[in-house]
């Protein structure tokens, strides 16, 4: 993103650095982590349930977190669970699509029941894959090391960034946020102390006009009123960051969710 690239600077140094020839040792090489699918956590601004259905049994109970493979399930005192191993059938709801699904107890857990999709259709995957765009956005971000920013006038910079999918970049002063300005998905935000949030879209340099120089923020933001949705995107978005400390993310989400909802 143009107006992120004034915050970034040895990043040649470090790639050359990162590109270096690797020396060969006799040392085997350290096995990988397997990689596991991103669970994204359910919070309540997600309209998502599943309605446990055995016999007679007939019960909703809270999706605590979910992916592609599978989901937890916040377990439910007054009822018996099965085993590790068995099958819970019911039918889930995602943005009131109900899919009727077959789930297998993976683990048991003192507030969540892990179970994984069994013969799950094609379509709820690319429905939970659209759903939560942003939480996934979210979840990839990483904070840019510190010294590889250049410093404001006053305060220190903070940046997470995950691709040309997210970014988010703030100023703290004493440990307090002076200002943000984040994009996802195509849309940016920015507020603060001295300034009200303001809400655009980010255009592509290629839509600028030639005419005009394109290296300024402003030539490549075009604002427009705050709309809730995108703001209760944005604080989708905070929630799954990972690394953000509990105070800023509870400083950014008080400046979305408690903005005013007047035009710009």
């Amino acid at each position: 993103m143009g107006f992120l690239r004034a915050f970034f600077r040895n990043a040649s140094a470090e790639s050359k650095e990162a590109s270096a020839p690797i020396k060969h040792t006799s040392t085997p090489p350290i096995p990988q982590p397997i990689q596991r699918a991103v669970r994204v956590q359910v919070t309540p601004l997600h309209d998502v349930e599943f309605e446990i259905i055995e016999g007679s049994l007939r019960k909703t109970v809270r999706v605590a977190n979910i992916s592609v493979y599978g989901l937890g399930l916040v377990r439910d005192d007054t009822m018996a669970w099965p085993a590790t191993g068995e099958v819970l059938h019911g039918i889930l709801t995602l943005q009131k699509t109900q899919t009727p699904l077959k789930l297998k107890i993976r683990h048991h857990a003192p507030r969540v029941v892990g179970c994984e999709f069994m013969e799950a259709p094609a379509p709820l995957r690319n429905q939970i894959l659209s759903f939560f765009e942003v939480e996934l956005a979210g979840v990839e971000m990483i904070k840019v090391r510190s010294d590889l920013l250049q410093k404001p006038p006053k305060g220190e910079p903070h940046w997470y960034r995950g691709g040309d999918q997210a970014e988010l970049y703030f100023v703290t002063l004493q440990d307090q946020i002076e200002s943000f300005h984040m994009s996802f998905l195509g849309w940016y935000l920015q507020a603060s102390e001295r300034e009200s949030l303001r809400m655009g879209r980010v255009m592509d340099d290629d839509s600028v006009a030639k005419d005009r120089p394109a290296y300024k923020p402003s030539d490549l933001i075009r604002f427009e009123p705050l709309s809730d949705p995108v703001l209760n995107a944005a604080a989708r978005l905070i929630l799954s960051v990972q690394g953000l400390s509990e105070q800023h993310r509870k400083t950014l989400l008080g400046w979305i969710k408690n903005v005013q909802r007047t035009g710009t």
